[in-house]
């Protein structure tokens, strides 16, 4: 990523609704996310719960991909851990980093704003890209999980601080 490039986060819009179901719809959004349904309702409970973290990624003003974050005390992860999503669905966009900067304004975002202990990502297995590029903002391997919309994924995490 180039250091003119200047990622941010922002707050969803009902504007963004259209944008985000087309990129639903793309294979690696699939194969990050799931099933369209799968992840139209996770982020439909992000975006309506009062301590959920939702966030379009922007680059230089320009809408680029989503990210979201949220207290899962039953998904077997450390109580206090948070689990985060992050995809860049524009496709001239992906492979650059951003999707490692955006995860890591919103690991910055969710420490300041909540007692979170830790932020966790789900990544598939064959997703080995992706799994790197967590590493290399700072996550670590925690666990091998089975996602039932997504197979056997592994969880990286971040501690506080």
């Amino acid at each position: 990523m180039s250091n003119n490039d200047k990622v941010t986060l922002r707050g969803v819009t009902e504007g963004d609704r259209f944008r985000l179901r087309r990129w639903l719809a793309e294979p690696h959004v699939v194969q990050w996310w799931g099933s369209r349904a799968a992840a139209e309702a996770a982020m439909t409970m992000v975006q309506q719960s009062p301590t959920a973290v939702a966030r379009m990624i922007d680059l230089d003003g320009e809408t680029i991909g989503y990210a979201h974050a949220m207290d899962v005390a039953d998904t077997g992860l450390p109580p206090g851990a948070w689990l985060a999503d992050v995809f860049i669905g524009a496709e001239t966009q992906r492979g650059k980093g951003r999707g490692a900067r955006a995860l890591e304004l919103l690991r910055a975002e969710v420490f300041a704003s909540t007692l979170a202990t830790e932020l966790a990502v789900r990544v598939g297995v064959g997703n080995e890209q992706a799994v790197r590029a967590i590493e290399r903002v700072g996550f670590s391997w925690r666990a091998l999980v089975a996602d039932p919309s997504l197979g056997t994924c592994w969880v990286l995490a971040a501690p506080r601080g």
